[in-house]
């Protein structure tokens, strides 16, 4: 696949390594004691894409990943994590274990009948606690992703979740789409950043807080 040639090309020039280390970095900037938090990654394929550098951090993670390819990988890499083999947006809806950190490492084009991390919600509400660090992909310039197979349906899809007619969404357009839905669902949004990553996909990274009746 291509992403898969993506990545090797970015590990091999050490550009990958960057995104996730400087969420790292602004996490600490603003006090967060990384070391208490529990946590989990979403898609997390071989922990090259930001698994390596978020669970040397945090107390514990948890990993899920669909594709059976990676299972021993992981085993190896992360013999303290709890493992789970499975599909992520069905996983969400049935698990218990609510993280203080949670990291969607979603696909930037198509997976499956699934676009970007939009049909996380509201199932991602589950693993969340009184207070979680939600970090998501997100697309804010659509016409730089150049592996879609399917354009017009991934613009509709697009457009159809943030409430738009164009297929390039500001970073206030989309962090108040995730506060309408983050309020729907009992939670309140307290503060969020964004940084770019290397494909035209950047970290968006949303402190909830659970809105107490």
């Amino acid at each position: 696949m291509l992403r898969n040639k993506i990545g090797l090309f970015l590990r091999k020039i050490g550009l990958k390594k960057i995104p996730m280390e400087k969420v790292v970095k602004e996490l600490k900037n603003r006090e967060i004691v990384l070391s208490d938090l529990v946590g989990i990654e979403l898609f997390s394929r071989d922990g090259g894409w930001s698994t390596d550098f978020i669970a040397k951090e945090i107390k514990s993670i948890d990993l899920c990943e669909l594709s059976s390819e990676y299972e021993e990988i992981l085993k190896k890499k992360y013999p303290k994590a709890n493992i789970y083999m499975d599909n992520t947006y069905e996983f969400i809806k049935n698990h218990s274990k609510r993280y203080d950190l949670i990291l969607s490492d979603n696909p930037a084009s198509k997976h499956g009948c699934y676009f970007q991390n939009f049909s996380l919600f509201p199932s991602i509400f589950n693993l969340c606690k009184e207070e979680t660090i939600l970090i998501l992909n997100i697309i804010p310039d659509y016409s730089v992703i150049h592996y879609n197979e399917n354009v017009e349906e991934e613009y509709q899809a697009l457009k159809n979740f943030y409430q738009t007619d164009t297929i390039k969404v500001s970073t206030k357009r989309i962090v108040a789409t995730y506060s309408k839905i983050a309020m729907e669902n009992g939670y309140i949004i307290n503060d969020s950043f964004n940084l770019k990553r290397n494909t035209g996909v950047e970290y968006l990274c949303l402190f909830l807080k659970k809105i107490n009746d």
